[in-house]
């Protein structure tokens, strides 16, 4: 939701030339970026040891098919 709300921010900001709000929307878009980051760790640490490696990887994969298919949506 944070990464929404900073992309409709970042948006009206370039749509009325306002710095200092896309500046603000900047930084709630990072901070949804960042705490997306914890998903792998998330998923490492709640399987057992044999399957870390995949839970990892399948939580990459998920970025990289949103990466791709995000902005088609």
């Amino acid at each position: 939701m944070t990464a929404f709300i900073g992309c409709l921010i970042i948006a009206y900001s370039i749509f009325d030339k306002i710095f200092s709000l896309f500046i603000v929307g900047s930084i709630l878009l990072g901070f949804s970026q960042a705490n997306q980051q914890f998903y792998r760790y998330a998923a490492a640490d709640n399987v057992s040891t044999k399957l870390k490696s995949k839970a990892i990887s399948f939580v990459l994969a998920g970025g990289l098919i949103a990466a791709i298919l995000g902005p088609e949506v």
